[in-house]
């Protein structure tokens, strides 16, 4: 059994479950990145420390979302 709550009461069960599906790839990005790219223990105070971080972070990322797909051509 599985219980998906929202706070919008408005919302049908199948809009919840529309959103929880959409919302998952995020969350699991967000996991992964906490976990493998160390994101949740890096701090920095500046605006320019945070551009360079973030993009240093999706390079990162891209590289491992692409690993392994690039062209099979021989």
């Amino acid at each position: 059994m599985k219980a998906f709550l929202s706070t919008e009461v408005s919302l049908t069960n199948e809009e919840i479950l529309s959103y929880y599906s959409k919302r998952w790839a995020i969350e699991t990005y967000f996991r992964t990145a906490k976990v493998h790219l160390a994101m949740d223990r890096y701090q920095v105070r500046s605006a320019k420390a945070i551009d360079r971080y973030l993009t240093l972070l999706m390079f990162a990322s891209m590289c491992c979302i692409y690993d392994g797909q690039g062209s099979k051509e021989a």
